[in-house]
């Protein structure tokens, strides 16, 4: 049967269904292969903080350090009694880190001074400097060559070490996978196209900062 309305009508509903799926395909991207990205080069650093909310000294931690104090009754090691708040300098608030995605803040120290004497400088005045160092200041006179020593024992909370600033850098990297292994990875896109490697199309990316248990977010 031939019918030349019917013709028309059906090539037209063809052209119309490839001019559709042209559209979605486009509108898609259905023709790239979408690529997860990984985190890459992240580093850590310390800023300098707010000059007044760094020295700000109305805190709890602060003005009653003692009312902080912990003996852990397992363990005489694990004592702290923190008499006072001090203000760490620069890198002074740095503690040894593994490695550049680490940085580690100071929020209490217990120091440990060792001071030594000999003749002259051992004496009532030598003591007597010990002890006005410290209440839990240990002074040691030796009677056999004439030498003192005195111990000197801190214990104290960093002055707001939760104001200090932290910055960083990171990037993301993409496994393009296959090809020449020089233009495996690329960086700051995370779609790839399915039929080449000789063009990407960059996607936007969102960094977030996870609190520990990877729930909820940070504020930045």
């Amino acid at each position: 049967i031939q019918n030349t309305r019917l013709g028309t009508i059906f090539r037209l509903l063809q052209i119309t269904c490839i001019v559709l799926l042209g559209v979605y395909c486009v509108s898609l991207d259905a023709y790239y292969v979408h690529a997860n990205a990984t985190a890459k080069g992240l580093m850590v650093w310390k800023d300098d903080p707010d000059p007044q909310k760094a020295l700000k000294s109305d805190v709890q931690h602060c003005r009653h350090p003692r009312r902080y104090a912990y003996n852990w009754t397992a363990s005489q090691q694990y004592k702290f009694a923190p008499t006072s708040c001090k203000e760490m300098f620069g890198e002074e608030i740095l503690l040894p880190s593994r490695e550049d995605s680490e940085i580690v803040f100071a929020s209490h120290i217990q120091d440990t001074i060792h001071w030594h004497g000999s003749g002259d400088q051992c004496g009532a005045d030598a003591r007597r400097w010990c002890f006005n160092k410290s209440a839990q200041a240990v002074y040691s006179p030796s009677n056999s060559d004439g030498s003192c020593s005195c111990l000197l024992r801190d214990d104290f909370f960093v002055q707001n070490p939760e104001e200090q600033r932290i910055s960083f850098i990171h990037g993301f990297e993409v496994d393009f996978g296959g090809g020449d292994e020089s233009e495996k990875f690329k960086q700051g896109s995370n779609r790839v196209p399915f039929f080449s490697q000789t063009a990407t199309k960059a996607d936007d990316m969102l960094t977030v900062i996870m609190l520990p248990d990877n729930e909820g977010t940070c504020s930045v």
